[in-house]
C-alpha cells in the first residue's frame, strides 16, 4: 500500500529544500519511481489522485480524506458565552485561521489581507491559532498591529480547537501549495458551521460546494475581498456556514475508516 499526502517535489519546494535547480530533476525522477510502488495507492486529495494515476500502470488509486468528528462541535454554551469567557470582543466580527504559521500554508496571504481589512474595518478582530509564532509576532510589530485587533494563540491545544472556532464568524484557508494536499483544517471549519474564504482550487470546490467565497486571484487581495464579502453580508455568512455544517456530514471519520478497511481486505483476499 502506498499512502500519498502530497507530492515529494511539491512538498520539498514549498518548504524551501530545493533551492538548487539541479536537485529538482533528480527528486522528480525519484518521485516518479515512488509513485509506481505499492499494490494500491491512497491519496489525500482529488487533485493528487489525478497526478498519481498517470504514473501507475494498474491505475489503482483511491481518495481517502481526513475526517471530522462533529460531536466535538456540539456546545451547550452559546458563541457569546464562549467569547465572554475567552475575553474576546463581543462587539466585533471575528475572522480566524488555525494551522501552521509558515509560508507554505499561505499564512502570508492571510496576514497581508489582515492589514488591508483593518485599514477599512475597525469593527473586525482577528483570531490566529497555530505554530510557530515568531513570524506572526514579527509581522505584527513591523506593521504596528495592536493586540486589541488580533489575538495569537501559539501553540493551540488541539482539543481546544472546537471552542476556538466557535468564537469566529468567518474562517480563512489561504493555502495554495503545489504539493496538492487536501485541507484538514477546512473540515473543522465546516463542522463549526463557519463560512470559508479560500482560493479557487478543485479540491476546495469539491469540499465546500456553495459554502465558501472562492478567491479568483491567489493573492492577499483575493483573500481580503472574500473576507470583506462576508463581513458585509450577514445573511451570506449564516447561509454558507449552515451549508458547510450540513456538508461536513459527508466527511466523517467512520466513512474514511470503512473505505480504508475495504481496500486492505480486497488486497488481502487477492493475496
Amino acid at each position: 500500500m502506498a499512502d500519498f499526502h502530497g507530492t515529494l517535489t511539491g512538498e520539498m519546494t514549498s518548504h524551501g529544500y530545493l533551492k538548487f535547480l539541479f536537485l529538482k530533476p533528480v527528486f522528480s525522477w525519484i518521485e516518479r519511481m515512488i509513485n509506481r510502488m505499492g499494490d494500491f495507492a491512497i491519496t489525500s486529495s482529488w487533485e493528487l489522485e489525478e497526478k498519481i494515476k498517470k504514473f501507475r500502470e494498474n491505475g489503482k488509486t483511491e481518495v481517502i480524506l481526513d475526517g471530522a468528528n462533529v460531536d466535538n462541535f456540539n456546545f451547550e454554551k452559546t458563541k457569546e458565552e464562549i467569547r465572554k469567557e475567552s475575553e474576546l470582543p463581543e462587539d466585533k466580527l471575528i475572522v480566524g485561521y488555525t494551522g501552521g504559521l509558515v509560508k507554505n500554508k499561505g499564512i502570508n496571504f492571510f496576514l497581508d489581507a489582515m492589514v488591508s481589512i483593518l485599514e477599512k474595518r475597525k469593527d473586525t478582530f482577528f483570531l490566529i491559532g497555530g505554530y510557530p509564532k515568531e513570524h506572526v509576532e514579527k509581522f505584527m510589530i513591523k506593521n504596528n498591529i495592536s493586540k486589541k485587533f488580533v489575538r495569537l494563540v501559539s501553540p493551540l491545544d488541539y482539543f481546544k480547537i472546537p471552542e476556538f472556532l466557535r468564537c469566529m464568524d468567518v474562517a480563512v484557508d489561504p493555502k495554495e501549495s503545489d504539493a496538492l494536499q487536501a485541507s484538514g483544517k477546512m473540515l473543522n471549519y465546516m463542522a463549526a458551521g463557519l463560512p470559508i474564504v479560500c482560493f479557487d482550487k478543485s479540491n476546495n470546490r469539491k469540499y465546500l460546494g456553495d459554502g465558501a467565497f472562492f478567491a479568483k486571484d491567489n493573492s492577499a487581495g483575493g483573500i481580503a475581498q472574500g473576507i470583506l464579502f462576508f463581513l458585509d453580508n450577514g445573511a451570506k455568512r449564516e447561509e454558507r456556514g449552515k451549508a458547510n455544517q450540513e456538508r461536513v456530514k459527508n466527511y466523517l471519520w467512520n466513512a474514511s475508516g470503512k473505505k480504508l478497511e475495504d481496500i486492505y481486505n480486497n488486497l488481502l483476499n487477492k493475496k
